[in-house]
């Protein structure tokens, strides 16, 4: 398992995509200190999905 970064400038170029994909497909850089395993983000890129898929809005 590893974390996803998604810093300010990635955001704004990607906020269609991450707000508006069910799935992402992320390119980036991949950054390790110890057993933590961090993906800073360089590009979001929607899945497309076979199946359908519910809300993601957990609120």
């Amino acid at each position: 398992m590893s974390n996803i970064v998604v810093s300010i400038g990635a955001w704004t170029a990607n906020a269609k995509v991450a707000r508006g994909a069910a799935a992402v497909i992320v390119t980036g850089r991949i950054q390790r200190t110890g057993q933590v395993v961090n993906l800073n983000a360089e590009k979001l890129q929607p899945l497309p999905l076979a199946a359908k898929t519910k809300s993601r809005d957990f609120r």
